[in-house]
């Protein structure tokens, strides 16, 4: 102890994902923390066991009406996917699911999950309890969302005006102005650039990433052809309250149901004790 004034612990968290405690999420398949999907899609040997499962919920007619030859490396998968968290972990699994394996097979993923990829899902969600200013992902990450169509990748991006308005309070905006805001003020700009009307969405492109404001997930329930599996996402819409830099999200009690084949869970994670320390 003379010799060390501080010492880190660096031994990871595994196993520690931070939890939603909502009904569903223990019991339905195709409820996956990103801890999980991030390990499995980077080749981690102990994570294989996660490969069948999105498989299953990417393709979930895969064993049914549609022929497995008919599935090629650029067939898009028809699932909807809804990723909870706003973190830079939960961008960069949006952009790996909607790249799929063309846009990922000069990287080194594995040819594993490029073949369970195949050519992206249709259809990605991100969803957060807060407004974008609070949104702990950087600008880096976001813009590599909004560049993906323009890179050839056939994903469009899409974020609410609404949505962004509605996260816009008076303390909100005192964020921005702050000493840190500018980051969040850089942010704001490219959000509102790519801002587009609810009923104003249309766009070429047959994949889509989009990023939700304001809403808060209360149930994972099942769909209507199997109850083992995940079918939606049930969401109450969420309004600021508080303080700049303290600013909490209060239920309305308006709720939405997101349709979600596939749940990723993105909230961080809690450090492990290590025995005897």
């Amino acid at each position: 102890q003379s010799l060390y004034d501080v010492v880190i612990l660096a031994y990871g968290c595994q196993a520690a994902d931070k939890r939603l405690n909502i009904p569903g999420e223990d019991t339905l398949e195709g409820v996956l923390s990103a801890r999980e999907f991030v390990a499995w899609y980077n080749g981690h040997p102990e994570f294989q066991h996660i490969g069948p499962i999105v498989e299953r919920c990417l393709w979930k007619k895969k064993s049914n009406t549609t022929n497995d030859d008919d599935i090629t490396e650029t067939s898009i998968s028809p699932a909807r996917v809804v990723v909870i968290g706003q973190g830079n972990v939960a961008l960069d699994v949006a952009r790996v699911l909607a790249k799929g394996k063309p846009g990922l097979i000069d990287t080194d993923t594995p040819t594993s999950v490029l073949n369970v990829l195949t050519g992206g899902v249709s259809h990605v969600s991100v969803v957060g309890r807060r407004g974008h200013v609070q949104g702990a992902f950087t600008i880096k990450e976001l813009r590599e969302l909004t560049k993906l169509d323009k890179e050839g990748h056939n994903v469009s991006f899409v974020v609410r005006k609404e949505e962004l308005e509605m996260g816009m309070t008076d303390a909100s905006m005192e964020e921005l102005k702050g000493s840190g805001g500018r980051p969040k003020s850089r942010i704001d700009k490219l959000l509102q650039d790519n801002a587009v009307e609810e009923d104003a969405q249309s766009t070429d492109a047959e994949k889509s990433v989009e990023i939700r404001f304001l809403l808060n997930p209360t149930q994972l329930a099942p769909h209507e052809s199997n109850l083992s599996k995940v079918g939606h996402v049930l969401c109450e819409r969420t309004r600021l309250e508080g303080d700049p830099g303290k600013q909490i999200p209060v239920g309305t009690g308006e709720m939405e149901e997101l349709p979600a084949d596939l749940v990723l869970v993105s909230i961080g994670y809690r450090g492990m004790p290590l025995e005897g320390m």
